[in-house]
């Protein structure tokens, strides 16, 4: 069994979750490495022999030895590309963790919510079971019809199958949970401790997050990574700008004359200019724009729903509590003592029964619905903070 804290503390660590965790350390080391030069270092070796007939002929050669500078900063482009791709992978790092705790959160709830349903059902089962018993005992005794016996079983019944269903459904939800959070053995889990209790600001002050929801990781990652594909595109400009290489090299001349030389190229690329990788990126760079701008569209749509969802959670659990439960458990009771007087029949008193079991499990799904809401709000509010703070 696992404690909430433990579940979304756990979440990050899952290998889905990680992968942009490791991406990240990847590229941090293998970036150190950019050189600070952006041209090849060059060694040339021409060996000859001079054929004469006299005393000049013998081996030749020449040795050079050139270093390349790139003219348009290819160093200082490349190393903005990879400082803008990790930015863009330290945003994507964080929108994976952020997606695995709410993931978590969601998975205990639901487990949690059949771990309550389960106790309800296990319950009504015994009080169906104690009234199908009391109902065969007044029918053998002529106190009761055949019928009513036969409802009585009947509706034991289908409090036994929803109870079945309920645990179905429970190994289910504990094996999704497992899996949220990275366990190796994905056996199904249990929930254990108190349900946590986020502390939220009240409900006015929190629209004003619906503004600010833009700035959580998932748009500001792909707003960042537009930003490093535009980068890709300067890089490309610079790999085709010009080229400086400058060198010595030694030349030997037989039988025993050696000559030094400086060596100068320039290389100029007037036509060239890498048009085909630039375009390529620029469409990156505006496809990814768009895609922000949608995610941080959806990113306010997404705290503005989740603001109404707590609101409506909230007024409908209060409505199940204070009004929707008292009404049905008192029919039941009115029903049960109408029966026993013969005013009313067996099949009315089992149906307000079920209606009563109904309203029950709807309170525990209403609970559920309110902690999902309240938990969402909480995890996104934080996510926010953190991201001003730095």
């Amino acid at each position: 069994a696992v404690t909430f804290d433990e579940a979304l503390a756990m979440a990050p660590q899952a290998p889905g979750a990680r992968a942009a965790a490791r991406a990240l350390t990847a590229r941090r080391a293998g970036d150190e490495d950019i050189g600070g030069t952006a041209g090849p270092l060059t060694l040339t070796v021409n060996p000859g022999y001079r054929f004469t007939p006299d005393a000049e002929r013998g081996l030749e050669g020449q040795v050079a030895v050139a270093q390349g500078w790139n003219l348009a900063d290819l160093t200082g482009a490349r190393r903005r590309a990879a400082s803008a791709e990790r930015r863009a992978l330290s945003a994507e790092v964080r929108a994976a963790a952020l997606s695995s705790r709410l993931d978590a959160a969601r998975r205990w709830i639901d487990v949690r919510t059949l771990e309550e349903l389960s106790v309800l059902a296990q319950q009504q089962l015994e009080l169906a079971e104690r009234g199908e018993r009391f109902m065969a005992r007044a029918a053998a005794e002529g106190v009761r019809t055949a019928m009513d016996a036969a409802e009585a079983r009947a509706y034991r019944a289908e409090i036994e199958r929803q109870r079945f269903e309920l645990g179905m459904s429970l190994q289910h939800a504990g094996i999704d949970l497992a899996v949220a959070m990275g366990r190796t053995s994905p056996a199904p889990l249990r929930t254990t401790g108190p349900a946590p209790r986020p502390a939220l600001p009240e409900l006015r002050s929190l629209d004003a997050y619906v503004t600010r929801a833009q700035q959580l990781p998932e748009a500001v990652a792909l707003r960042l990574a537009a930003t490093a594909a535009r980068a890709r595109e300067a890089e490309e400009s610079a790999a085709y700008g010009s080229h400086l290489s400058a060198g010595v090299q030694l030349q030997r001349e037989p039988p025993a004359a050696y000559t030094a030389l400086g060596t100068f190229s320039l290389a100029l690329a007037p036509f060239d200019r890498g048009q085909r990788q630039r375009s390529i990126a620029r469409a990156e760079a505006e496809s990814l724009a768009a895609r922000a701008a949608q995610a941080q569209l959806e990113a306010s749509a997404g705290v503005s729903r989740a603001l109404y969802d707590l609101r409506a959670a909230r007024e409908r659990k209060e409505r199940v509590e204070t009004d929707w439960l008292v009404a049905a458990e008192e029919l039941a009771d009115r029903l049960e003592r109408a029966v026993a007087v013969g005013e009313a029949t067996v099949y009315e008193l089992l149906e307000a029964r079920r209606r009563h079991v109904e309203v029950q499990q709807l309170l525990v799904r209403a609970r559920a619905d309110v902690l999902w809401a309240e938990i969402r709000l909480w995890l996104l509010i934080a996510e926010l903070e953190r991201t001003q703070e730095s």
